[in-house]
């Protein structure tokens, strides 16, 4: 008979291995019904029975980032040292030299990401938005232009990201109002052991260079 702790390695082993074989769901959540009440949830869903789920309401995120920025503020303000930020020639002409690098390799760059996020699949996207404004005239330009932001936005997203489902996508307007609301429902599915490669092959990429893509 196996030893106990042999035993416990191997099913160790086979649960792990489970783990990064099947599907992994990541779910979503994003609601802002008014400038403190903005809420984010993410749930994670490991072999359809091991859930994890956290929720971050976004005013205390911000109440942390402003406390952050005012401490780096003051730090600058008082540290008594003058940095002279000048530009000199030799600077401008690398940045040139980069951006001229980047861009004749950005096309073959993002065919490889393409690809490598081919893995990672959305299995629904919901995202409405109200808008009211007292003013009509106003109002339809900006629904106007809330369309066309998101479906600039949503285009990126879906050229790396397989959509495995139909979109619902809305835009609301509401007369004799003066609100925003807007709700953000995304699921989407990878393997881990796929996510592992991903990350690896990202940090070769980055590590390399993009003219090595």
């Amino acid at each position: 008979m196996l030893p106990w702790y042999l035993i416990l390695l191997i099913f160790l082993s086979f649960f792990v291995l489970l783990i990064l074989i099947t599907n992994t769901k990541v779910e979503i959540l994003f609601q802002r019904h008014g400038d403190e009440n903005d809420y984010l949830s993410i749930k994670l869903v490991l072999l359809r029975f091991i859930t994890i789920k956290k929720e971050f309401p976004i005013i205390d995120i911000v109440k942390k980032d402003n406390k952050l920025r005012v401490r780096l503020k003051s730090k600058k303000l008082f540290s008594g040292e003058i940095k002279n930020n000048n530009l000199n020639l030799r600077l401008i002409r690398r940045l040139i030299r980069i951006i001229c690098k980047l861009t004749r390799n950005l096309h073959h760059f993002l065919k490889q990401m393409r690809q490598l996020l081919n893995g990672f699949k959305i299995i629904k996207f919901q995202w409405t938005t109200h808008i009211g404004i007292d003013d009509a005239a106003v109002l339809g330009p900006t629904v106007g232009g809330m369309w066309a932001l998101k479906g600039t936005l949503l285009q990126q997203v879906f050229y790396f990201f397989p959509l495995l489902s139909k979109p619902s996508i809305n835009v609301t307007p509401e007369f004799q109002q003066n609100h925003m609301k807007t709700q953000l429902h995304c699921i989407f599915q990878f393997k881990v052991g796929y996510a592992m490669y991903v990350g690896i092959k990202f940090l070769n990429m980055y590590r390399k260079g993009v003219r090595h893509v």
